[in-house]
């Protein structure tokens, strides 16, 4: 089966002999040292982060081949703000240009980043973690974090976008309806995706603040 020749690869070369991955389990093997432990959940969460990699190319792949992704990740029970996220990481990088020293989140913090390559390179030299990067980028350009309004209007546009495309789902034919569900569907996602950045900011709001569509209209 090929799961378990994939499996077998992750343990000869991310793990190391004191463990024993399955497709359903880890088995491990006598009393290893610490630094075995340390060794294999750095690996395994690099597992983790490379597949969002993974998840991206073969979303980025699908839509080129055959449409929205939409489908076939509700078939396979993928949550599609994950999908979605990752998808748009991927396609801002082509794989020439990710940095392998670097983790997935370097990149998806910097993709919006006119001058990411400039601080890839300084974290790389550096051995910075995601947050170094974002400290030393802020104090050095002098930028403040988003604020909760900065979240708010961007939502809002992306709110308009979708009331206009649904304006025209209804005029439209009805060959042409799943095309403009699907993108108003991606768009809503995208707006969730800007209510979890506002939980993390904990910016003169409560972290587990819920925002309704009155939230997004502006003054």
């Amino acid at each position: 089966m090929e799961t378990g020749k994939q499996v077998t690869t992750f343990n000869e070369y991310l793990i190391s002999p004191s463990f024993k991955l399955h497709t359903n389990c880890l088995i491990v093997i006598g009393k290893p040292p610490e630094k075995e432990y340390i060794f294999a959940f750095r690996n395994i969460n690099q597992m983790q982060e490379t597949a969002h990699w993974w998840i991206g190319d073969l979303a980025n792949s699908y839509e080129g081949q055959y449409g929205s992704i939409k489908r076939l990740a509700e078939d396979l029970q993928f949550e599609l703000g994950t999908i979605y996220n990752d998808k748009s990481v991927a396609a801002k990088y082509e794989p020439s240009c990710r940095h392998e020293g670097l983790s997935y989140e370097h990149h998806r913090i910097a993709a919006p980043w006119k001058d990411r390559e400039y601080w890839f390179k300084r974290a790389e030299e550096n051995a910075w973690p995601v947050r170094n990067m974002q400290l030393v980028r802020k104090k050095e350009k002098g930028t403040e974090s988003p604020t909760f309004d900065d979240f708010r209007r961007t939502a809002s546009q992306l709110l308009n976008i979708s009331d206009g495309l649904l304006q025209e789902y209804k005029q439209a034919r009805p060959m042409f309806r799943d095309e403009f569900e699907e993108l108003v569907e991606q768009l809503l996602n995208e707006v969730k995706g800007l209510q979890f950045e506002v939980d993390i900011t904990k910016l003169r709001y409560p972290p587990k603040l819920l925002l309704t569509r009155k939230d997004f209209t502006l003054d």
